[in-house]
């Protein structure tokens, strides 16, 4: 079986067109924003907060009740 060749000389970018890592994330950002308009990102951007606020709270309740479970810094 042949080696899959994983990286590219900046011809053969020129040549085939490819994006960057960063570029890629960006067109599929703005192709999310055009879909669903920029109210989705908020939304998702708030549930993913709740959720976090949430294990944050559960960690400092667990750690309440076992002390010994903490690290010292």
């Amino acid at each position: 079986m042949p080696k899959k060749k994983t990286s590219f000389t900046a011809k053969e970018k020129e040549k085939k067109g490819a994006m960057t890592v960063q570029e890629a994330g960006r067109k599929g950002g703005n192709t999310v924003k055009e879909k669903y308009g920029p109210e989705f990102y908020s939304k998702i951007g708030q549930k993913g907060g709740e959720i976090r606020g949430r294990e944050i709270h559960e960690a400092a309740e667990y750690f309440k009740e076992h002390p010994e479970q903490r690290v010292k810094l």
